[in-house]
């Protein structure tokens, strides 16, 4: 799955548990943000 502007990266945790995602955003405070929320999840993302 490839999202792009993921923002908080609400949709990238809901499938990260079942397919390889992808996620492309131009605001590196949104990128920070989600790496922190998949992080507490246990996920990984390529971001």
């Amino acid at each position: 799955m490839l999202k792009a502007s993921f923002a908080t990266g609400y949709l990238l945790t809901q499938y990260a548990d079942r397919y390889n995602v992808f996620g492309i955003d131009y605001n590196a405070t949104m990128v920070i943000t989600t790496q922190h929320n998949l992080a507490k999840r246990a996920q990984h993302a390529e971001l």
